[in-house]
């Protein structure tokens, strides 16, 4: 999720860059990813502009570094013999600075839908994630329908929570709609058409904190598929 991040950042930035069909309207140049994308299509998209995208962020381009994983998975795709069974289905950093990013991922190997969050980015969303960090007051929180009854109330860390289910920026949207709307909705969608897949939630960091949020809330929804695992990075 941070690769494809600096990805979409440098596309924001640079023209002429080589493959981004699906990334960049060629009417509105409004970059927005608006199809899915396989390890095989973004390993070529960065190969095409390794050199712009080293410009930007050396490290996280690095001879072997983020390009050993797409291949990785590149290969554990073709040992599959399916088409195109791993891909990036979402991708949302448009109002990062407002707003978490997060990724959808459909894995037709495991039978997973995945929900990644991304961790504190210093570069991209300095101020927002770090004022999520240390807001480290507790919330009484919405209680799940489905522990009406059983739990009184229960309280989390505010700046996490707040992240995850304060109103979405998009003007578009319905005014009341949460993120966590947004994403519960687009996760809904994906297990529907995939009938027998599980959803797995998973985050780095500040991912982490709102992965585990994400994934006690989903796991208390009636219509998403049980169990629901949760797996996080540096919590």
């Amino acid at each position: 999720i941070y690769t494809f991040s600096y990805l979409i950042d440098v596309v924001r930035k640079e023209d002429g860059l080589i493959g981004i069909d699906g990334i960049k309207s060629e009417t509105s140049g409004e970059v927005l990813p608006r199809r899915s994308f396989s390890p095989e299509e973004v390993l070529d998209l960065i190969e095409n502009n390794i050199e712009t995208l080293r410009k930007y962020y050396p490290n996280a381009f690095k001879e072997g570094q983020s390009l050993a994983n797409l291949q990785k998975m590149i290969q554990e795709s073709n040992q599959s013999g399916l088409e195109r069974p791993l891909t990036l289905q979402d991708f949302s950093d448009k109002y990062q600075r407002h707003e978490m990013v997060y990724g959808i991922t459909k894995d037709d190997i495991n039978k997973r839908i995945s929900v990644v969050f991304r961790g504190t980015e210093n570069k991209l969303a300095f101020k927002t994630n770090w004022l999520s960090n240390v807001d480290l007051r507790k919330v009484t929180a919405d209680l799940p329908q489905a522990l009406e009854g059983v739990v009184h109330k229960i309280h989390l860390h505010s700046g996490f929570y707040n992240y995850i289910f304060s109103k979405t920026m998009d003007e578009k949207d319905d005014p009341t709609n949460r993120k966590y709307d947004v994403i519960l909705k687009d996760c809904k969608i994906l297990l529907e058409q995939n009938p027998g897949y599980k959803l797995y939630v998973t985050g780095h960091s500040l991912g982490a904190a709102l992965s585990t949020i994400f994934a006690f809330y989903v796991a208390c929804d009636e219509d998403i598929p049980k169990p629901v695992t949760c797996i996080n990075f540096a919590s």
